[in-house]
């Protein structure tokens, strides 16, 4: 679809890129990297994100809303609304994440940010996609749940679940109490060479469980029929979640520009029973830890003792060989298919990102509902 403008009277229109060009999707990767501090910490491969995300969406192409420079034709705001496939209430239906919303320093209060918000959501709405969602930060919540009738989905119940595998991770929770006199040191201690090899060394020994005898775990490059197969079998017994058959499955992991990796547990019969994505992070920019985000998983919710334990397992001690200080994912308290967090000492605490539903019909029914989501970080863009 070619771009429509809304020409300004204050030195800047509205383009609605429905996807947006090749051109302007690396502009919109220019941009964001800018508002990123520093920009060096801004992972490379968001680059390629937005082409992928709007461009080859395996549902449906993206919306882009873009407030442009009239004298520079540079991008100075943006939204956009990535479509989904979500499971919900026994169907399949079109819902949509809302996000990337910034606006350049030197343009914030001009209304920019409500006029794009409005209108992604609303082409996205008008085009199918009826329930918008998202994850904002603290800086952009505000509008949204203020202004423009989305809701906080106060019973969302996620939750970030966290494992030190280094003691250079818990040297680094140090930092709000570093007006104690004694943290310094502790901190120095914490983060030694010494004590970082014995921490890990004790958790690979935490690690080395045997796994469940009947269910054998491996890497995988491809998606077959089986995955559609799995997808079938979970599906009802999840009120709420995002499609994870196989064509969604290898949009998401294997034309994504980040290198997630898959791991696939199956029964003795050869049988499909599970699998869990991970995607190892660069050195962080401030604090120097690697981490290892566990991105998606699906399982029957029966199997988390077994099959969960295998996948687990298998996902972690690659970490420890790769160097990772820490493991984190996203993960709803009391959702229907779990892996067993507890059983190898991951902590949990409440998710920083609330969960917002525009208020329509469609909304409204997923507000009052207090179903649990099966929601993992690849259901969203916020990470």
């Amino acid at each position: 679809m070619e771009p429509t403008d809304d020409k300004g009277s204050a030195g800047w229109r509205l383009e609605a890129l429905d996807p947006p060009s090749e051109e302007r999707t690396r502009e919109i990767a220019s941009f964001l990297r800018g508002q990123h501090q520093p920009p060096e910490g801004y992972p490379h491969e968001r680059d390629a994100f937005f082409h992928w995300k709007l461009r080859w969406n395996v549902r449906h192409p993206g919306f882009a809303s873009a407030m442009v420079a009239n004298d520079t034709d540079r991008i100075v705001s943006l939204c956009t609304v990535t479509p989904k496939r979500f499971w919900a209430f026994g169907e399949e239906r079109d819902w949509g994440e809302i996000g990337d919303t910034f606006t350049d320093a030197a343009y914030q209060r001009r209304g920019m940010f409500s006029a794009l918000v409005n209108a992604s959501r609303g082409r996205a709405q008008a085009a199918g996609f009826s329930v918008i969602y998202g994850l904002p930060n603290e800086r952009s919540g505000p509008g949204y749940t203020g202004k423009l009738n989305f809701p906080i989905k106060a019973d969302a119940g996620h939750v970030n679940v966290t494992l030190p595998l280094s003691s250079r991770a818990v040297a680094t929770r140090l930092d709000a109490l570093r007006e104690r006199p004694w943290a310094p040191l502790a901190r120095a201690a914490l983060e030694h060479p010494t004590t970082a090899a014995a921490s890990r060394a004790l958790a690979w020994t935490l690690l080395r469980r045997p796994s469940p005898a009947n269910v054998t775990v491996r890497e995988e490059s491809a998606f077959g029929s089986d995955y559609d197969e799995l997808w079938r079998s979970v599906r009802p017994a999840l009120a709420v979640a995002q499609v994870r058959d196989a064509r969604y499955l290898t949009w998401r992991f294997r034309e994504s520009p980040f290198p997630f990796r898959v791991y696939a547990a199956r029964h003795r019969n050869g049988v499909l029973a599970g699998y869990v994505a991970t995607l190892t992070g660069r050195d962080d920019h401030q604090t120097g830890l690697r981490r290892l985000f566990i991105a998606d998983w699906l399982l029957a919710p029966a199997d988390a003792n077994t099959v969960g334990r295998a996948l687990l397992q298998a996902a972690l001690r690659p970490a420890l060989d790769e160097g990772v200080d820490i493991v984190t994912t996203q993960a709803v308290h009391n959702g229907p298919a779990q892996l067993p967090w507890r059983r190898y000492g991951f902590m949990q605490r409440p998710w920083s990102k609330p969960v917002i539903i525009h208020r329509n019909e469609a909304g409204a029914r997923l507000l009052d509902d207090p179903s649990p989501w099966h929601f993992t970080l690849a259901d969203t863009d916020a990470f």
